[in-house]
Order: structure tokens, then C-alpha cells, then sequence
């Protein structure tokens, strides 16, 4: 299992890349088999590395003042749990708040479930 310490800074790194938009840096926080997934319905919504950089490269584009600011997180055993409050998206230009679960394999974040 991943030390609590890793996970924190996994999810800490994909969040600092995240909110300046670094793409690259982003997807360096995620295996190549990353998924992601719908909350509660467990509905699988991306999968794999290509798709992952693709999706987030057009959010990233399309909103340049897309900002995320973690509101509370939890550790659980081998998970994070982020309460997030999301500003910057040009279709939700109220902010919206969202729910983010981080799963990890031996070395990076390799599933995300979100719930907003």
C-alpha cells in the first residue's frame, strides 16, 4: 500500500498542475490506465492516458480561468477524498462543487471517481 505521505502529494501535484493549467505536468500524476468514473453510478466516463490528456487539454483550453480550491480532504487507508469548489468553467460560471475520489496504484493516481 502507498504511505499516506504519496498519496498527499499525488493529489496536491495534480491539483497545483491543474489549477495553472500545465498539462503535461497534469498527466504526469496518472498511470497510463487511468480511469474515470462517475459517482455514485460507477459509470465509467474516460479511460486510458490518451483520452485523460485529450479531455483535460480542451478543459484547460477552453476555460483559462478554470481554478479549483480544495475545501476539505480526507485519507482513508488507500484513498483521498477532495471536497472541491470548481470557478473558472465558462458552462457553470457560478462555480460548482464537487466531490473527487482518488484511488492509486503502486506509484501514480489510476482512478478518480466524481460526484458533483
Amino acid at each position: 500500500m502507498m504511505s499516506s505521505e504519496k498519496m498527499l502529494q499525488l493529489v496536491q501535484g495534480q491539483l497545483e498542475a491543474y489549477n495553472n493549467r500545465d498539462i503535461q505536468k497534469f498527466c504526469t500524476y496518472f498511470s497510463s490506465d487511468i480511469r474515470i468514473y462517475r459517482f455514485p453510478s460507477n459509470e465509467l466516463i474516460m479511460e486510458g492516458a490518451e483520452a485523460f490528456e485529450k479531455a483535460y487539454e480542451k478543459r484547460f483550453s477552453s476555460n483559462p480561468q478554470l481554478h479549483c480550491e480544495i475545501k476539505n480532504r480526507i485519507i482513508m487507508k488507500d484513498i483521498v477524498l477532495d471536497e472541491e469548489w470548481v470557478t473558472g468553467v465558462t458552462d457553470t460560471p457560478e462555480g460548482s462543487r464537487v466531490m473527487a475520489l482518488y484511488a492509486f496504484n503502486k506509484e501514480k493516481i489510476n482512478q478518480v471517481w466524481f460526484a458533483k
